[in-house]
Formats: C-alpha cells, sequence, structure tokens
C-alpha cells in the first residue's frame, strides 16, 4: 500500500493511490475553488509519496493547471515528514535547533557564576524544542 500525502498551503490530503489523489484534486480541490471563487497557489503545493512504491516515478499531478513539485521531505506543524516505505518522521533541524540555543546559552552563562541560572535557562529555552512534536 502506498500514501500519497499532497500539502497545499495549509491543507493536508492523504489518500491511498494516485488515482484517488486525482480524483481529490479534481472533486475537492478545484470544484471547491471555482464555487468559493478561490485559487490555489500551486507553487507552495507538494506532493511526497510513503510506502514500498515511494521511489518509483508517475505522471505528474496537477492542479488548477500546474504541475505538483514532488519532494522528498515536508515540514508540518513543525514536525518533518521523510518519504520512504514506512511514514518517517525527521527531528534533524530540532536537534540542530536545540544544539544552537544552548551553546548560545552556555557560552553567555559562563560569568554567571551561577549553575542554576544556567540550569533555569536552559528549561526555559533548550526543554520546549526537545519535546516539541515528540508527543
Amino acid at each position: 500500500m502506498c500514501v500519497i500525502v499532497l500539502y497545499a498551503g495549509d491543507i493536508l490530503l492523504l489518500a491511498h493511490s494516485l488515482n484517488a489523489v486525482r480524483q481529490m484534486l479534481r472533486r475537492i480541490c478545484e470544484e471547491f475553488a471555482t464555487e468559493f471563487d478561490m485559487k490555489f497557489d500551486s507553487s507552495k503545493s507538494v506532493v511526497m509519496r510513503i510506502g514500498e512504491r515511494y521511489k518509483v516515478k508517475f505522471e505528474p499531478l496537477m492542479l488548477a493547471g500546474y504541475e505538483l513539485q514532488l519532494v522528498q521531505s515536508l515540514k508540518y506543524l513543525g514536525a518533518q515528514f521523510v518519504a520512504a516505505k514506512k511514514l518517517k518522521c525527521s527531528v534533524d533541524n530540532v536537534r540542530l535547533e536545540f544544539y544552537r540555543t544552548f551553546n548560545a546559552i552556555y557560552s553567555r552563562s559562563k560569568g554567571a557564576q551561577s549553575e542554576m541560572v544556567t540550569l533555569q535557562l536552559f528549561k526555559s529555552y533548550c526543554l520546549s524544542f526537545m519535546l516539541y512534536a515528540t508527543r
């Protein structure tokens, strides 16, 4: 089974096949846009494939006459998802932000001569990066 993820601005659509995605694009997105006189920005809409066939090339998907870009990763609500055989979430960007923040706090708090100040700054700034999107 393959899951197709379509990310269009703030909307995330999931489908089990390419045919289902094409129907969703035609029936839901394009009909909704014409009914409510809206336009989708196709440059901000991307497609990602998850499952056994995630590397297989396919005919491009179209939204409002424009071809949607196929990506290997996308960021949704702060979590970064990666195309793979199974749903995979990448925490590399979160880890990078954590170390960047910790190093900045630690280098500036050396002159404070108090471990409690460093610990409080660590709790305030660094823990949020470690715990974000982990529940």
